[in-house]
């Protein structure tokens, strides 16, 4: 599940593991928030996790329908 507080938006996604630090997300559903952060059922996110430490988890994103590549960190809040 991803929430976005910010945002004001939570979705979840189907998980599908390549590797132990590769996975890719897709068919997202929105469970919370404005329908503009829906997205059409084709789209994978593909997430490598670079680096963790403690609950701050450093990760590399890219997708099937952008050229963009994106380094960023999420925290874990279980």
């Amino acid at each position: 599940t991803e929430k976005n507080d910010s945002l004001n938006y939570e979705a979840s996604f189907e998980i599908k593991w390549i590797n132990d630090c590769t996975y890719e997300l897709s068919k997202k559903k929105l469970i919370k928030g404005d329908p503009k952060f829906s997205s059409p059922p084709t789209d994978v996110l593909h997430v490598e996790i670079l680096q963790t430490e403690g609950k701050t988890i450093y990760l590399k994103v890219s997708s099937n329908f952008s050229d963009m590549v994106l380094e960023t960190t999420i925290t874990k809040i279980e």
